[in-house]
C-alpha cells in the first residue's frame, strides 16, 4: 500500500484507518491531525494494511457442500448463512423427533385413566370406611390406580425424551448452515459446491473492513520526528 508524502504515520506502528463518522454536537472534539515531513523525494511510502478482524468460516461437521450463497467481494451481516451443507439426515431426524414430541394423545389417555381409577378408589373407600377390613374390590381398585399412575409417568418421560431429541436434531440441522460471525466482506472462497468437507475445513474467509491496521516503513529522519500517540492522516492508494 502507498501513502502521500505529506501524510504519514509513525514508523512501524499500527494505526486504525476506517470510514469517517459524524460526531454528535456534544461529543468531544477529535484530536488534531498532524502532518509529518518524511524528508524524502519519494511521494509514496511502502507499507502494509491488514484488517483488525478476520475469520475463516468453516464447517463444524463432516458433510458435503450443497450451496454457496455468497461470492468474493460480497458484504455479509453477522448471522447471514453463507454456505449450506447436506442436511437430509438431520432434517429427517428433526421431523421424526417433532412428530414423537407432538403425540399428546398418549399422555392425555393416561391422565384420563388415572382420574378414573382415582375416583373409583375414593368411591370404594367411602363405602368401606366403617368396615373392619377392606374388600378385594377396593384392593383391586388401588392396584389399578398405581398401575395407571405408573403408565402416566412413563408417558410423560417418553414425551420429554422426544422433546430433547427434537432439540438435539434442531442443533444438528443448524450445524448444516455456515454463518458469518460478524459484519464484514467475503475476501476468499475456499470451498466448492458439491465438495466433501471435514470439520474445520475453511469455506470462506471474511474480514471486517471497517477498521484496518497499517504498518509503514519511514525514513530514519521521519521516524525520529514522529511522536507516539499523535494522530497522522493516511492517504491510501491501491497497490
Amino acid at each position: 500500500v502507498a501513502m502521500s508524502a505529506a501524510c504519514v504515520c509513525a514508523s512501524t506502528l499500527c494505526y486504525a484507518a476506517g470510514p469517517a463518522s459524524i460526531e454528535p454536537s456534544d461529543a468531544k472534539p477529535a484530536p488534531a491531525v498532524q502532518l509529518l515531513d518524511i524528508g524524502s523525494s519519494e511521494d509514496v511510502l511502502p507499507g502494509t494494511t491488514r484488517p483488525r478482524r478476520s475469520v475463516q468460516l468453516s464447517s463444524s461437521v463432516d458433510s458435503r457442500v450443497t450451496g454457496l450463497l455468497v461470492r468474493e467481494g460480497d458484504a455479509v451481516k453477522a448471522g447471514d448463512v453463507v454456505a449450506v451443507l447436506d442436511d437430509r439426515v438431520a432434517a429427517a431426524a428433526l421431523a421424526l423427533a417433532k412428530a414423537e414430541a407432538s403425540h399428546v394423545g398418549e399422555s392425555a389417555a393416561a391422565t384420563a385413566r388415572v382420574r378414573r381409577d382415582k375416583h373409583q378408589v375414593e368411591r370404594l373407600e367411602k363405602i368401606f370406611a366403617n368396615r373392619a377390613s377392606n374388600s378385594a374390590e377396593l384392593e383391586d381398585a388401588r392396584t389399578a390406580l398405581a398401575l395407571s399412575e405408573a403408565d402416566l409417568r412413563s408417558s410423560i418421560e417418553r414425551r420429554e425424551a422426544a422433546e430433547l431429541r427434537a432439540i438435539q436434531a434442531q442443533a444438528a440441522c443448524d450445524e448444516q448452515r455456515v454463518r458469518a460471525s460478524f459484519d464484514g466482506v467475503v475476501v476468499r472462497r475456499h470451498g466448492e459446491e458439491g465438495a466433501v468437507v471435514q470439520s474445520g475445513d475453511p469455506i470462506f474467509e471474511v474480514v471486517d473492513a471497517s477498521s484496518v491496521s497499517v504498518e509503514l516503513y519511514l525514513p530514519a529522519t521521519a521516524a525520529l520526528s514522529a511522536r507516539p500517540g499523535a494522530s497522522y492522516a493516511l492517504a491510501l492508494e491501491a497497490p
